[in-house]
């Protein structure tokens, strides 16, 4: 694979354009892009693994996400994957469940990895288009949460990924869950700036007690 960025910190750069990010969705020949979190706490080897998939939805200049406004919390519609599930049959019926969508996905482009802990959490990242609309099913823990799909303009997205979440909730789930939750809006964030081929910004400086380092690489 070839590296193209990795820093215990300070600058980080995606260094491709957006027309090498196009060829890219088109070529066979590169398989992926990943985004690599390491936490500042983490087990080696790490001892479970949650895997899930979600959908980057783009329409007249506004994106989804699937808002938890307990916790005020903005992620990229979609969740864990189940067993035996393809990819992108699990990023449909997340986008139906959450989001009463119909959605194709096109072959993920990105995946994320993030430790913590005892934990190694995989995200696959898949740009979808709307085919319909559909009955929503959310689970009881979604309906907690007060989940909300919401559209926000892309103009607005920095801010609003920027924003603080209500820690109430975060607080009470296992220490890696913690450091997922509150690391999320970052994630988020450089993943649509990846889908857009531009640059990632520096972890912010109150993440920099749960992040180590940040790397991105073509696989």
């Amino acid at each position: 694979h070839r590296s193209y960025a990795y820093t215990s910190l300070p600058n980080i750069s995606l260094q491709y354009s957006k027309n090498v990010m196009i060829s890219f969705l088109t070529s066979m020949e590169i398989t992926m892009i990943r985004l690599e979190i390491i936490g500042k706490e983490r087990d080696i080897p790490f001892k479970t693994e949650r895997r899930g998939a979600r959908a980057i939805i783009e329409k007249d200049g506004e994106y989804l996400f699937s808002y938890l406004s307990k916790r005020k919390q903005y992620l990229t519609p979609g969740g864990g994957i189940e067993e035996g599930e393809r990819i992108e049959d699990a990023v449909r019926r997340e986008c139906r469940e959450e989001c009463g969508i119909i959605v194709e996905p096109e072959k993920p482009f990105l995946v994320v990895d993030e430790y913590y802990f005892e934990k190694h959490w995989v995200d696959y990242y898949s740009i979808c288009s709307i085919k319909g609309f559909c009955e929503d099913d959310y689970d009881k823990k979604e309906v907690e949460l007060g989940l909300i799909p919401t559209w926000i303009e892309e103009e607005s997205l920095k801010d609003v990924l920027s924003s603080s979440m209500n820690w109430d909730d975060i607080i009470s789930g296992s220490m890696s869950s913690i450091y997922a939750v509150r690391n999320s809006h970052y994630r988020e964030y450089c993943v649509y700036l990846i889908s857009k081929g531009l640059d990632i910004p520096p972890v912010p400086e109150n993440l920099k007690d749960t992040i180590e380092s940040i790397k991105v690489e073509i696989i």
